[in-house]
């Protein structure tokens, strides 16, 4: 197999090399101004961060918008036949926390990736319902739910991005079928990864961000999205990469060279957008190259950096299983040394908790 690393040839005149100036440039330009949701949107979901949200708290946040104060009325006056509307708060009662929640938060994305507005039938009810916009945020609440993890909320949020990117490309991918495709299929490997990830946090002693792994694990490739949006051309190179098996450092390489970037910087800067994740957004951005940098005399890392760098490598040991999944049972299987790669030679993890991660079912 033969893979030449030099520039592809002009496009119409235009090198390679500004086509990729172009194409970081459109992704900037056009994914960072949708990407982020509302600050109403925002307090919600953080507002749901506490385990004991309440209606009085939803009110509070709701009705600091006008617009989605009448939003919200207006739905609960199609859904009731009270002559006199109730509170805002008595009508997130009646309508139930989580479904305000998504009312909300659907809306938002809405008005924020598509530019657009409620459309209501003539009976005065919504024609597209809530799910239709959340439908990743619940399926993975739901999934975390079911396992009585309670970081569900975060699961909420990383779902949620997945439905903001789904829009985005029902909006402007020029390849839609394909690019839909690929979302379903980055979500499934996120869940994998996340499920293998959240098995082997546990198991590193001090750890910091136990809590965050499930999420970022699930979050970690969705710079590929991005890039498959704005690019035809990227949808062509995974086509091409997956059919000649290239090993991931070479894949990785090709990807910088192609592009002008990698999925890696387009996914952390994705989840800088979302506050309950901006922090972590170094451990996506590492993920395949959890400890670059380290060592050559360079200055002793802190705590936080060791600490980002252990889940970069947390997110990349799980990618890795979830991308050739097998059940072991022996702690010296070669298929250990596969999952490692030469990305993580340096990251000091038991055997046993991989073989432990590798039992569960994703």
């Amino acid at each position: 197999m033969a893979l030449v690393l030099s520039a592809a040839p002009s496009v119409g005149g235009v090198s390679e090399t500004d086509q990729n100036r172009a194409f970081l440039k459109t992704i900037l330009e056009k994914v960072t101004p949708k990407i982020a949701l509302g600050a109403t949107s925002m307090a919600i979901i953080q507002a749901f961060a506490n385990i004991d949200v309440t209606a009085e708290r939803m009110a509070q946040i709701i009705q600091g918008d006008p617009y989605f104060e009448d939003l919200f009325q207006r739905v609960v006056a199609s859904m009731s036949k009270r002559e006199q509307p109730p509170s805002v708060e008595a009508a997130i009662v009646l309508m139930g926390i989580q479904n305000s929640r998504n009312l909300i938060v659907a809306n938002q994305i809405l008005r924020s990736v598509k530019s657009g507005f409620p459309e209501w039938t003539k009976e005065g009810k919504l024609k597209v319902l809530s799910s239709d916009f959340v439908k990743f945020g619940l399926k993975t609440e739901e999934s975390l739910v079911a396992k009585k993890d309670p970081m569900s909320d975060l699961g909420f949020v990383a779902g949620l991005i997945f439905d903001v990117l789904l829009q985005l490309a029902q909006e402007d991918a020029e390849e839609k079928k394909k690019v839909l495709a690929l979302i379903d299929a980055i979500y499934d490997h996120g869940m994998k990864s996340a499920g293998y990830g959240a098995v082997l946090a546990r198991s590193l002693s001090g750890f910091p961000y136990t809590k965050f792994v499930f999420p970022i694990c699930l979050l970690h490739d969705v710079g590929k999205i991005v890039m498959a949006i704005f690019d035809k051309r990227y949808l062509a190179f995974l086509d091409e990469m997956a059919k000649k098996d290239v090993p991931r450092p070479l894949r990785h390489r090709l990807e910088r060279d192609r592009f002008g970037v990698d999925h890696a910087f387009i996914g952390s800067t994705v989840i800088r957008a979302y506050p309950p994740f901006r922090a972590l957004s170094g451990a996506v951005l590492l993920h395949h190259s959890p400890f670059w940098g380290e060592g050559g005399g360079q200055s002793k890392s802190t705590t936080t950096t060791q600490g980002l760098r252990q889940l970069a490598a947390v997110i990349s040991l799980s990618s890795n299983m979830a991308s050739k999944a097998k059940k072991i049972d022996n702690p010296a299987d070669p298929i250990i040394a596969i999952w490692r790669g030469s990305e993580l030679r340096d990251f000091d993890f038991p055997n046993d908790a991989i073989v432990a991660a590798s039992q569960i079912t994703t």
